[in-house]
């Protein structure tokens, strides 16, 4: 049988977003990674696309290749 979770057994997702491992070089870090995949999260969760995704339909913009 199991039990419902309850929040306290629950990691929540900055906890789970602090256990992936960092490959940047650490000379050139600004923001813990964390940081940046929380923001990058809650921006798509507010409706944000992806930068080449937006940049398909322009007309200004082309493919680099």
């Amino acid at each position: 049988m199991h039990r419902e979770a309850v929040p306290e057994d629950v990691p929540g997702l900055l906890e789970r977003l602090g256990e992936v491992p960092d490959p940047r070089d650490p000379r050139g870090v600004r923001h813990a990674l964390v940081v940046v995949l929380a923001l990058s999260a809650w921006a798509v969760l507010a409706g944000a696309t992806p930068c080449w995704r937006s940049a398909s339909g322009s007309p200004t913009l082309r493919p680099l290749s």
